[in-house]
């Protein structure tokens, strides 16, 4: 699988201050089996949005993902 992701995923803020981060977003999916890219991408926004809890969102979330069979 391949996931591509904008700026705005990884540098989301929750209510602290505090971003997200690559290191968050990467523990958050490895070991995870998906179904679909679909299911993915998904896990992928709900793990920023429940990060950010009722912080103001400042960029988008964009994501991508495709898998190879």
């Amino acid at each position: 699988s391949l996931l591509l992701f904008t700026d705005g995923v990884t540098e989301a803020l929750n209510g602290a201050g505090m971003e997200f981060g690559t290191e968050r977003l990467f523990g958050s999916i490895n070991g995870g089996r998906y179904s679909s890219p679909g299911e993915l991408v998904d896990h992928c926004v709900s793990q920023v949005n429940d990060f950010r809890g009722n912080a103001h969102r400042h960029d988008d979330l964009t994501m991508l993902a495709l898998s190879f069979n």
